[in-house]
């Protein structure tokens, strides 16, 4: 008598949890979709894990041929019709009519070094991954102060170092001339955006390096000390609302401009953000068209976030899209090729 009553106690239990996971499911969706607040923030981050919960308990629930599987299906249904998943499987024919144009972004975390350090340190190592890769355009950001006459195999560059103004130091070098190019100054902040206007074999399109509003929050030591703990609430506060003006001036700077755009670089953002999902807009997002796995870019304390994109105009198509692992920084580069209609 006492088992069966410890399963019924069981099976209650499990429903709760379903039930309540169901909800923090749909309930993150609309926080994310609607708002931009704490919570959005959080559920930013925990949304893929409550995605992950859910479908389990959607595969137990259908095992034990009950009807509560349909708490699960339902959130999971609110997920897929509000985002696009975040672990993708896809196999593009990278034949193409003509070579596709390939672009990397990287945020290589910069550091001051001096030039007799350069050789031997991570700096060399990018450079030789570059080299290996061969993208036709490269977007650093936080680069370093030297080295730029390494990547000597780019004929035009944009270096984005202003001796009057103090920014993060942001880097676009190309195979194909640059016409234009121009910065995105962000108000009270070392984050920046700058663009160039490329010459493509004959069509000129606009190409953006973005590095958004970090949160600056060092989790492991803040978390341990009550006196930080408490300013955790002011910076994600504050790096939302910068973010959310940032995100402002570049459209309204991309809106501009009547050709094609792409957007490059470090958003500090998940796509389960606002600042993505306005940035994305029509936009192809490269991972999504031709990605593969997680996509992840950057690891909070080994849990996976995909912060950094290639969003291409709707009138790109998308060949591939790649995904590294070199560990030379914070951050991880992609790579993607792409093919104008």
């Amino acid at each position: 008598m006492r088992f069966f009553y410890f399963q019924k106690v069981k099976l209650k239990f499990r429903f709760i949890l379903t039930l309540l996971l169901s909800i923090l499911l749909v309930s993150g969706c609309a926080i994310v979709l609607f708002f931009e607040n704490i919570f959005s923030f959080i559920f930013s981050i925990i949304i893929p894990l409550l995605v992950v919960l859910n479908f389990l308990f959607l595969l137990y629930w259908l095992l034990k041929k009950s009807k509560y599987f349909i708490y699960a299906l339902l959130s999971l249904t609110v997920f897929f019709f509000s985002f696009d998943s975040f672990v993708q499987c896809n196999f593009k024919n990278e034949n193409t009519s003509k070579k596709p144009l390939s672009i990397l972004t990287y945020n290589v975390k910069g550091n001051s070094i001096k030039k007799d350090e350069y050789f031997g340190t991570r700096n060399h190592k990018i450079l030789q991954f570059v080299k290996k890769q061969d993208p036709d355009i490269v977007v650093f950001q936080e680069f370093w102060n030297y080295g730029f006459v390494k990547y000597y195999m780019y004929p035009y560059r944009f270096v984005g170092y202003r001796s009057e103004i103090s920014k993060s130091l942001q880097f676009i070098l190309s195979k194909y001339p640059i016409i234009k190019q121009g910065y995105i100054d962000f108000p009270n902040t070392l984050n920046n955006a700058m663009f160039v206007d490329i010459d493509y074999e004959g069509e000129v399109f606009r190409l953006y390096n973005i590095h958004l509003q970090s949160f600056n929050i060092k989790i492991a030591s803040e978390l341990s000390d009550s006196k930080k703990a408490k300013s955790i609430f002011y910076k994600i506060s504050n790096a939302q609302n910068l973010r959310r003006n940032q995100v402002k001036l570049i459209q309204s700077h991309e809106k501009e401009f009547e050709g094609k755009t792409i957007f490059c670089g470090d958003f500090n953002s998940t796509p389960f953000s606002s600042t993505y999902q306005i940035l994305k807009g029509s936009r192809k997002d490269t991972y999504i068209e031709a990605g593969s796995g997680l996509g992840t870019t950057y690891s909070l304390i080994k849990y996976p976030l995909r912060l950094d994109y290639i969003l291409a105009d709707k009138d790109f198509e998308v060949i591939s899209h790649q995904n590294f692992n070199i560990n030379l920084s914070d951050h991880e580069p992609i790579l993607a090729r792409l093919d104008i209609n």
